[in-house]
């Protein structure tokens, strides 16, 4: 759903990934389901793409009918944006995405590049592929990075922690290890860079302090 300020659907809203194509076993009717969900222009055109992770049964694989982990990029109007869903085909892409994406410039381009988490999959050489995916659906360069092990959180943070002035990637495995990268994405024109937004967790796409140094809605 997307809502206005009178709580009302917005126009084109709203959106389903059910798919449960003729054939397909009845459990997996409770393997359909969305999960974490950001907003931010990745591509840079005025306007919000709304970005989540989530699950839905495809046809037509070369195992037939199964479930496959995605991420999803829909525009304002409810229209899936080129280039997606990325799904976990294991051609593409060999691990799918999960929980809370994370929106920010880590490479040279101006447009933002999407950070989810990593869903299952499988290892290459007993690493883990973990996947940055450019606005148009494309692997970005550099991508996958090859862990230990599998990502560990529900969201991998983006920031410029040696004050540079680019971003770097926070990451975690099971194993215990913590990974930094340096990226050369220009910190601060980045939409969603951590769990929930910002450092308050509130969730709020634009938002500004008000005199409490609180965001609030513009």
């Amino acid at each position: 759903f997307a809502l206005n300020y009178a709580g009302e659907d917005i126009e084109n809203w709203p959106i389903s990934i059910y798919n449960l194509p003729e054939g397909s076993p009845d459990l997996f009717k409770d393997l359909i389901f969305i999960l974490g969900v950001s907003v931010g222009d990745i591509n840079l055109d005025g306007n919000a793409e709304i970005v989540f992770t989530g699950t839905t049964i495809f046809e037509g694989t070369i195992w037939g009918i199964v479930p496959l982990s995605c991420l999803f990029v829909y525009d304002n109007l409810g229209q899936s944006i080129e280039g997606f869903p990325a799904c976990r085909d294991f051609i593409n892409y060999e691990s799918g995405f999960s929980v809370i994406p994370v929106l920010a410039n880590i490479d040279s381009d101006p447009e933002l590049e999407i950070i989810p988490s990593r869903d299952g999959g499988r290892s290459i050489n007993n690493l883990a592929p973990f996947y940055a995916i450019n606005h148009d659906g494309s692997v970005v360069e550099g991508f996958p990075k090859y862990l230990d092990d599998v990502q560990f959180g529900n969201v991998v943070p983006v920031g410029d922690l040696n004050k540079d002035g680019n971003n770097e990637l926070i990451l975690g495995t099971w194993k215990g290890t913590t990974f930094v990268y340096g990226l050369t994405g220009i910190s601060g024109n980045d939409d969603w860079t951590q769990f929930q937004h910002d450092p308050q967790h509130t969730g709020c796409y634009d938002c500004v302090a008000n005199e409490n140094g609180r965001p609030q809605s513009k």
